[in-house]
This record gives structure tokens, C-alpha cells and sequence, in this order.
């Protein structure tokens, strides 16, 4: 349900309709608070443990002992093993109606446990060890919410011209950074500073919708040679209660 071609069709029909999103205009409530500094999640990691997994930072996962607060270890290779080993299968949740109309955003805080997260998230490690972005256009802050939120002329247009076309410049240039044998590269995680999400309120960035927005996640990796690298997530967005990638390594 998350092909281009689906879910152009179905933006189309939004816009030639005119049909408004009534969960979104009549639902008045403040969005649903995300942890504070000083809470146990801090820093929200997925995949291994190591540098940047403070006293404050929380495992992704089920299954692996919690640190912070309450103490405990962290089992570092148990969760880059799942991302890599992450299946394919339901990457991105519904985005359409039994209609056929796109569902409209929530105020759901967005999580990074996730299961279809971590799927996007092995998407996206793939698409740059491969050098395939298309790869992780799942991972990709989807068309459908795309023509919700900006408040931009043929949002389609930008969409693809600009934002999937930097998406995929970027991962070629990331897998250029995994040295000369790419393939032999781990993954170590995704530090993603939970505590500095903030909800974007409509008018703030040319959107006519609200989301969760996170910048400056991390993505670590071990080079072949054994020595630890870093790649950039510069932006993370939501929509309907799941993180996806924006931006990357610059606004472009």
C-alpha cells in the first residue's frame, strides 16, 4: 500500500475532491507529551550499546535488559542483530482508508520500539551498504502524509524532485563513507535524542498539519578495519505514531 503510484493516485484524489480531514481539523486536544530530559529515555537507542548509551538511555526492544534508571545491562548485539535481521514484510503501516482516501494524521507520540520502525531502519542501513537508496524509500517520509501536511503547490512535484531526490544523493554519498568494503560494515545503532522531540504546530514550517520532529540522530557503524564511524540523520518526522526520515545529511 506504500507504492509512488498508489499513493499518488490517492493524493490526487484528495486534492480533486476537497475533502477535509475532519480527525485532524476537529481534534483540539495537545498532543500527548514526549519524555522530558530527565526522564529514562533520554536518548532512545536502537542497536548496540557502547558510546553515545548514557546513564539516561533506554534499549529498543523487546527482550533486552533495561539500563538507566533501574540499572541493568544492555544487550548490544541481541539489538543490532534484530535490526539487521529485520524482515521485510509490513514497513510502513496502513496509510489508506478502506475507502481508498488517505487516514489522517494523530497526535500519537511516535515510538522507536516500533516493530515496523526497525524494519525501516534495516531499510535504510541496506540501502547504504548496497548503495541502493530506493532500497529505503519506505524508510522515507511517505507521499501520502507528504501531501496532508506541507502546505506547498503540487506537493507531489516537490515530493519527488527535491526531497527523494536529496534522500537518494545522500545515501549514495553515505555508502562512500563505509570505506573500501562496504559489505563487511556493522551496524551499531541509531541514537535518537527522544528528549529534544519537539510537536511542530501547523504554520511553523510551511505544514498545514502538526508532527513530532527529532533532529541530530546518529547512525554508528564499525568499519571493516574495526574503527567506528557516524552518519547523520538530520531529521525525523511523524505521522500516525511512527518516525520516518526526512532529511538527512542537510536540508536541501
Amino acid at each position: 500500500m506504500h507504492g509512488r503510484a498508489l499513493a499518488l493516485t490517492a493524493l490526487a484524489c484528495a486534492v480533486l475532491t476537497g475533502a477535509a480531514c475532519p480527525a485532524c481539523t476537529e481534534r483540539k486536544e495537545p498532543p500527548a507529551p514526549l519524555p522530558t530530559a530527565g526522564s529514562s529515555t533520554n536518548a532512545a537507542i536502537v542497536g548496540g550499546a557502547g558510546a553515545g548509551a548514557g546513564a539516561d538511555a533506554t534499549p529498543v526492544g523487546a527482550g533486552a535488559p533495561s539500563a538507566g534508571a533501574n540499572g541493568g545491562e544492555v544487550d548490544a548485539g541481541a539489538e543490532a542483530s534484530e535490526v539487521a535481521g529485520a524482515s521485510d514484510d509490513a514497513a510502513v503501516p496502513e496509510l489508506l482508508a478502506p475507502d481508498g482516501g488517505p487516514l489522517p494524521q494523530t497526535h500519537d507520540t511516535p515510538s522507536i520500539e516500533s516493530a515496523t520502525y526497525k524494519v525501516r531502519l534495516a531499510h535504510l542501513w541496506r540501502a547504504i551498504v548496497e548503495d541502493k537508496p530506493e532500497l529505503a524509500d519506505d524508510a522515507f517520509f511517505p507521499l501520502i502524509a507528504y501531501g496532508q501536511v506541507k502546505a506547498v503547490a503540487k506537493p507531489e512535484v516537490d515530493y519527488e524532485r527535491r526531497l527523494v531526490a536529496a534522500f537518494h544523493r545522500d545515501l549514495h554519498a553515505y555508502h562512500r563513507k563505509l570505506g573500501p568494503k562496504p559489505e563487511e560494515t556493522k551496524f551499531i545503532e541509531l541514537a535518537v535524542p527522544i528528549a529534544k522531540a519537539a510537536w511542530v504546530k501547523p504554520g511553523e514550517e510551511y505544514n498545514k498539519l502538526g508532527y513530532y520532529r527529532v533532529f541530530n540522530s546518529k547512525l554508528r557503524f564499525q568499519r571493516a578495519d574495526g574503527k567506528e564511524g557516524s552518519l547523520l540523520v538530520l531529521s525525523l518526522i511523524s505521522w500516525r505514531g511512527e518516525w520516518y526520515v526526512v532529511h538527512v545529511a542537510g536540508i536541501k
